[in-house]
């Protein structure tokens, strides 16, 4: 497995099996001569070399936009090009939207999760977890995160029944022959001569993985002051002032603006007949004094 020294994105990246660039098992073979030496069998037609295919613990980092992700059973070493069912998220209290989103910060502090899934059937000729050659359905769903790529939850199951239909495999040569993949003869004759085809449900194996959260977090994303681990935006909004209105408060200023009219109209009154009466006033003084004659003529006519 390439360890991501020096390309990070190589990092999970499957480099070569048992020594080989393709998923084999190997088995004892005997020579003939008293001893065995163990050699690959093929059981899947990857080539690692050419095949971009990863652990289920470590995907490719950054890998914001990958629809799907090849990755290798563990239970049987079968490649499953896993398809993409949705994302997640998860933070230090923990995954799902409603957990992450509970917190005030979650626009930095929830980081996306990419969750994938297949489930396919397999075959005897390609299924490297056992060493008896079964054939069945094998499932992963494995969880992403989406900036490191590691696997935050994983979960494989597998099915295997047993039949001798699927313990042969095609001669490597193409001449169309069937070779036995197993040393039992009695099974060859069962089902050639007898038309034997049952199928034997031999059971179902299933492994899962999930982490704690919060350690997660604080070891992948750790805070520090003096290095950014998250590019964010956030929003900051406008100063709104929020007024409330008393209706009573409301009552007595009108009223009150209601009086003052009043008064200031009375007083406007008052000051303009007022003046009217002192310019009367002033016009029958300023007469007398103008015409003293005509008043002395009239206090002469009445000796």
């Amino acid at each position: 497995m390439n360890s991501g020294y020096p390309h990070k994105e190589l990092a999970g990246k499957i480099a070569n099996m048992n020594g080989y660039d393709y998923p084999n098992i190997k088995f004892s073979v005997y020579d003939g001569m008293g001893s065995s030496n163990p050699l690959p069998f093929r059981c899947n037609s990857a080539n690692f070399t050419e095949d971009v295919v990863y652990t289920w613990q470590q995907g490719t980092p950054k890998n914001d936009d990958a629809f799907n992700i090849t990755t290798m059973n563990m239970m049987n070493m079968a490649l499953q090009k896993q398809v993409w069912q949705g994302k997640d998220y998860i933070c230090d209290q923990g995954v799902g939207n409603a957990t992450c989103n509970a917190t005030f910060n979650t626009a930095y502090n929830s980081y996306k999760q990419n969750i994938y899934y297949k489930n396919s059937t397999f075959m005897a000729t390609n299924n490297c977890g056992t060493r008896i050659f079964s054939h069945g359905w094998g499932s992963q769903s494995t969880q992403v995160d989406q900036d490191t790529g590691l696997s935050t939850g994983y979960t494989a199951q597998q099915t295997d029944y047993l039949s001798y239909k699927t313990l042969q495999s095609p001669h490597p040569s193409g001449n169309g022959e069937m070779l036995d993949l197993h040393p039992f003869p009695a099974l060859k004759v069962v089902y050639g001569m007898l038309g034997a085809t049952h199928e034997i449900h031999l059971g179902g194996t299933r492994s899962s993985f999930s982490l704690n959260e919060t350690d997660f977090v604080d070891l992948q994303y750790p805070i520090d002051a003096s290095e950014k681990t998250k590019d964010i935006t956030i929003k900051h909004p406008g100063t709104q002032t929020e007024r409330v209105v008393v209706v009573w408060v409301v009552i007595i200023y009108s009223l009150l603006l209601i009086f003052f009219i009043i008064l200031a109209v009375g007083f406007a009154v008052t000051i303009h007949k007022s003046r009217q009466a002192d310019q009367a006033k002033a016009n029958h003084v300023l007469y007398d004094n103008l015409n003293p004659a005509r008043t002395g003529e009239g206090e002469a006519d009445e000796e």
